[in-house]
């Protein structure tokens, strides 16, 4: 789940959900300030399946979808025409913390269309998409 702030920084909740039928939630990670209004919301109409929160909104957030798999080897493959030292992406991915690892899954599809919209622009080595955390731009496309 992810919103900006006051700041217009993003502020981020990654949660994780069981393996059994239900997938009930089993814990989360927050990062940044949310605003008390938003733990009143989520505490009187607690998500507590993934189906549940996958259904929720508040105004300016937007949840999505990562998949289970956070190996180098399917951000590898999301990246598409991986360019530069794969040895070296690897080891850089293998240090990232889980939610820099889903932003960067999350930011992928943005990056790729950004890319198709701008002619003429490389895609990144996957090492530079990495060492200089990418993934935080904003791949917003701008109607003129």
């Amino acid at each position: 789940m992810t919103r900006k702030d006051d700041d217009g920084k993003a502020i981020t909740m990654t949660f994780e959900f069981g393996d059994d039928q239900f997938k009930f939630l089993i814990s989360w990670k927050v990062q940044g300030e949310w605003p008390l209004w938003f733990w009143r919301d989520i505490w009187k109409y607690p998500p507590l399946a993934e189906a549940e929160l996958l259904k929720w909104g508040q105004p300016n957030t937007t949840i999505e979808k990562v998949a289970d798999d956070l190996s180098f080897a399917a951000f590898w493959a999301a990246y598409k025409n991986s360019l530069g030292d794969k040895k070296k992406a690897q080891k850089l991915w293998e240090l990232m913390p889980d939610e820099d690892k889903i932003a960067a899954l999350i930011s992928l599809p943005k990056y790729h269309y950004w890319l198709a919209c701008k002619n003429g622009i490389e895609q990144l080595h996957a090492t530079t998409y990495l060492n200089q955390r990418r993934w935080e731009n904003d791949y917003t496309i701008k109607k003129n």
